[in-house]
């Protein structure tokens, strides 16, 4: 997006866009794997998910439903670890010579520890 008075003012990814519940977003943005190691700060490594309802709320003027957020991280970890599993597929079976699925395909491990922590509350 960019406007006259700031030039670039933000990038989209459209890459997964549809509709859908908005609430999906935030639960998306507290997936693990976008954490990069701050695994204290949920909320893609710069905060927690409080501060991400909060800020949310005040920015749309509407409540947000904690446990349907809580269903939507849920949700976004296990989509992820789906596609790690189809992305790491291409290298497994020699098509995609690359070292970055290979990699990501590793990473289906993360999705499943994680996943177990959030059924049994521990992620929370």
């Amino acid at each position: 997006m960019v406007d006259e008075q700031t030039g670039l003012r933000a990038v989209l990814d459209w890459e997964l866009a549809h509709k859908g519940d908005p609430l999906e977003d935030l639960g998306w943005l507290c997936v693990r794997s976008w954490r990069f190691g701050r695994d204290d700060l949920p909320l893609g490594g710069i905060g927690t998910r409080e501060q991400l309802c909060a800020a949310y709320e005040r920015a749309s003027g509407r409540a947000v439903d904690r446990e349907a957020v809580r269903f939507w991280e849920v949700y976004g970890n296990l989509r992820w670890g789906v596609f790690t599993l189809v992305q790491v597929r291409g290298f497994l079976d020699g098509v995609v010579p690359s070292v970055e699925l290979a990699s990501i395909g590793r990473r289906a491990a993360e999705t499943e520890w994680e996943l177990l922590n959030l059924i049994e509350g521990r992620a929370y």
